[in-house]
């Protein structure tokens, strides 16, 4: 609270006012309202507070204006424009306290609205902890048990698995040699069938012979050299 004193009676009322006021909107930013208080007296000395030029400014002015001026019957210009008119500077004073009464108790209100709001949601977070908490548990649990049940499937059943495997790699071996040994020339010239070669190459093909060549046969058992003599395509 800060005070400016000012003449509340004659002829300097008008301007030491309206000098203060206009000081007070340049650092509107320190205050939150202004109060124009005078005690009671004849209505001739309150006729300052009747000015236009004050009133003007006291509409005018950023910030809100309480007016406080004479006694109860007591009415100026200045208390029109006002933000707040009071009868007197007690019932502006009445008015800062429980205005300022007021506002403590929403602060206090809210604060403890906020206290509750945060207590809550603490408490709500924490249960929710504790149950994915519970949750993880349990699924790790679950997991654990279904792994080393996995494990345990692998070990009895891996002995048997790979002697299948092997058994099978064994079977596919056999087929193979079986396979290879019935592809092998050697087999075939067992069962009567004969290799013909033509200049040191095995001969598939009759059309690159002519009549006269000579070629070699090889059997199971030896082999021998024959001559061309005709030639079926």
């Amino acid at each position: 609270i800060d005070f400016f004193q000012v003449a509340v009676q004659g002829v300097l009322v008008e301007k030491e006012v309206v000098g203060q006021l206009e000081s007070l909107s340049k650092s509107q930013a320190d205050y939150d309202a202004i109060v124009i208080i005078r005690g009671g007296g004849a209505k001739l000395d309150l006729a300052a507070f009747d000015s236009f030029l004050l009133a003007k400014t006291v509409a005018n002015m950023p910030l809100p204006v309480l007016t406080g001026i004479g006694h109860d019957v007591d009415e100026t210009v200045l208390d029109l424009v006002a933000h707040s008119s009071l009868k007197t500077p007690t019932a502006v004073a009445d008015f800062i306290v429980h205005r300022n009464l007021q506002f403590e108790s929403l602060v206090v209100s809210c604060a403890a609205e906020v206290r509750n709001l945060a207590s809550n949601e603490v408490k709500n977070q924490s249960n929710k902890l504790q149950l994915l908490a519970q949750q993880l548990d349990y699924q790790l649990k679950n997991n654990f048990f279904k792994q080393s049940q996995m494990l345990d499937y692998i070990e009895r059943e891996l002995p048997a698995i790979l002697k299948n495997k092997f058994s099978n790699a064994e079977t596919q071996l056999l087929n193979f040699e079986k396979i290879i040994q019935l592809l092998d020339p050697e087999t075939a010239l067992k069962r009567g069938f004969a290799m013909v070669y033509f200049n040191e190459k095995k001969l598939s093909d009759s059309a690159v012979l002519n009549e006269g060549d000579s070629v070699k046969v090889r059997l199971k058992k030896g082999s021998f050299s024959a001559s061309v003599k005709t030639i079926d395509q």
